[in-house]
C-alpha cells in the first residue's frame, strides 16, 4: 500500500520535485522554483490523485485513502525548522477543517483559482522565529 501511495504522489509531482517520508504517515515534498499557483495546482493534483480510487490490499479488500496537505512557500533566509513548522501548522489546519484538503500557509487561494480548491482557508503568514 505504501508503495502505491508513493507512486500516486510522485505521479502528481514534476520531475524536478522531491518527495520524502518524514515519519509515520507524514511526507514532505520540495517543489523547487514553484510559484504559489503551481504549488496549489500540484497539491490539489496530489490530493485528488491519491483519493480518486481505493487501494487494493493483498486480501482483496479496498482501502480508501485521503490526503491532507499543508503547503508553504519558503521565505527569504528562512531555515528548514521554521519552514517545516509552518508546513506542519498548515497540515493540522487542513486536518481540523475536515481532512482531505489543501491549506496554503500565507498563499492566497485565488492564486490557484483555476483548480478546484478544497475550500480550506489560507492561513496568515507564520511569524519568523525571532518574532514570537
Amino acid at each position: 500500500m505504501l508503495r502505491g501511495f508513493v507512486q500516486r504522489c510522485q505521479a502528481a509531482l514534476r520531475p524536478s520535485d522531491v518527495l520524502g517520508r518524514l515519519g509515520g504517515e507524514e511526507f514532505g515534498a520540495m517543489l523547487p522554483g514553484a510559484d504559489p499557483c503551481q504549488i496549489g495546482t500540484i497539491a490539489e493534483r496530489l490530493r485528488t490523485g491519491v483519493a480518486e480510487r481505493p487501494f487494493e490490499l493483498p486480501d482483496g479488500a479496498a482501502l480508501e485513502v485521503t490526503v491532507s496537505v499543508g503547503a508553504v512557500v519558503a521565505l527569504p533566509d528562512e531555515d528548514a525548522d521554521a519552514l517545516l513548522m509552518r508546513a506542519d501548522r498548515a497540515l493540522y489546519a487542513a486536518k481540523h477543517a475536515g481532512r482531505n484538503q489543501v491549506v496554503l500557509d500565507g498563499i492566497d487561494p485565488a492564486a490557484f483559482a483555476d483548480t478546484e480548491p478544497s475550500g480550506a482557508p489560507a492561513l496568515p503568514p507564520f511569524p519568523a522565529l525571532g518574532e514570537r
